[in-house]
């Protein structure tokens, strides 16, 4: 993993830490790359839009609208433009279960139902997705009582596995609209070290 990797990595757990209160709204980003230095520009959308619906959905609402109007936004989008993030609250499990174990496909299928909330061993956690113009993917998570955030980078490339999901495959959409590139599929694969779900 390259410097440049590790400072994207490294601002989006110091925007982690600035949020200093619970039950703060999700907020979609877009990261510009200056002399290889990475800085937000968060993306005005509105507070009360967020309650609408789940934070995934919403997030599907602006890639779908940067689609709709590619040209008008990338010609207000920072010149420098990189990638694009999404930073919410999660509920997440640590994933300590074997992959083909029936407690493995319990919790998944409670992730995929949004019924980790419901799940006596939840953690609560706020997370950052960022997905760059490379489609190289970075997550931090800051699991709540926790001293420092977990850090994740998936690189896409044969025999990898690609994380996936519908942040990380919204964003792709949102990278590919404002940046007009083409992204690497998604096959498979998904992030194993914890299981989260948007709140």
């Amino acid at each position: 993993m390259g410097i440049v990797h590790e400072r994207v990595l490294d601002v989006m757990c110091a925007s982690l830490a600035s949020r200093t209160r619970w039950d703060e709204p999700p907020e979609v980003y877009l990261f510009g790359l200056s002399m290889g230095r990475p800085h937000l520009h968060r993306m005005d959308v509105p507070d009360e839009v967020w309650g609408l619906t789940r934070p995934p959905l919403v997030l599907e609402q602006v890639a779908a609208e940067a689609e709709h109007r590619t040209g008008m936004l990338a010609a207000v989008a920072p010149p420098d433009l990189h990638a694009a993030g999404f930073c919410c609250e999660t509920w997440s499990m640590r994933d300590e279960t074997v992959p083909g174990t029936p407690e493995h496909a319990r919790l998944d299928a409670a992730a995929r139902a949004h019924r980790l909330h419901r799940h006596p061993d939840r953690i609560e956690s706020r997370t950052m997705w960022v997905v760059d113009r490379a489609g190289i993917t970075y997550m931090a998570t800051w699991p709540r009582g926790e001293s420092a955030p977990h850090r994740y980078t998936d690189f896409p490339g044969a025999g990898r596995d690609r994380a996936r999901g519908a942040v990380p495959e919204t964003l792709d959409r949102l990278v590919q609209a404002l940046l007009g590139v083409s992204l690497p599929p998604r096959p498979g694969g998904a992030f194993r070290q914890a299981r989260r779900r948007a709140r």
